[in-house]
């Protein structure tokens, strides 16, 4: 708690000692058990809460729109498992990926149907389903090696960042692949 003294000199001293440590002039601040309306109202509300609940919890974001449109929009196993891939969309390029984050390995539909603890078949019919309906996309690309010639190629799925992410910025080429996913609109 502090109150502010203005117009005074002030001299700050050692209690131990009794020496004088400085003196200021116009407005300071000095600690004392009263507290201002607005210490007031902060106390109640850490009174009141359970401060950062779940702090070390990792999440994404799922907009409050989203989750009844995806309802009234998808059948049950796709809702069900457009909810169950929120664990491994990565941060910023909302890529599937071991651990949600950027250096995490990026799944097949095999490895995630694995970890989903879910028959492949089935789950492969629902993941394309999900492809469909604008929920995942594919990307893939092709690079070459300069010394060998030889070409490798990557591919991997990425959520639609209108339904969920996770962090704060999105790729842009993410954002430009889902724009006319049909969300957007259906969010507006």
């Amino acid at each position: 708690m502090k109150t502010k003294i203005s117009g005074y000199k002030v001299q700050h001293v050692d209690m131990e000692t009794g020496e004088i440590l400085c003196e200021t002039e116009g407005v300071t601040e000095i600690k004392d058990n009263v507290m201002t309306e607005k210490e007031k109202k902060r106390q109640d509300y850490i009174d009141s809460h359970v401060m950062n609940f779940n702090k070390d919890a990792s999440f994404v974001k799922l907009y409050d729109e989203v989750v009844e449109m995806l309802f009234n929009k998808l059948d049950a196993k796709e809702f069900s498992l457009a909810i169950a891939l929120c664990k491994y969309v990565s941060y910023e390029d909302c890529a599937l990926r071991e651990g949600g984050h950027g250096n995490g390995r990026i799944f097949t539909v095999k490895e995630l149907s694995e970890k989903l603890n879910r028959e492949y078949t089935r789950f492969s019919r629902t993941f394309k389903s999900l492809i469909k309906r604008g929920v995942i996309g594919k990307w893939s690309f092709e690079t070459g090696n300069v010394e060998t010639g030889e070409i490798e190629k990557k591919s991997g799925f990425i959520v639609n960042p209108y339904i969920y992410f996770r962090g704060v910025n999105v790729d842009k080429l993410v954002y430009e692949y889902f724009d006319r996913s049909g969300w957007k609109e259906l969010l507006g």
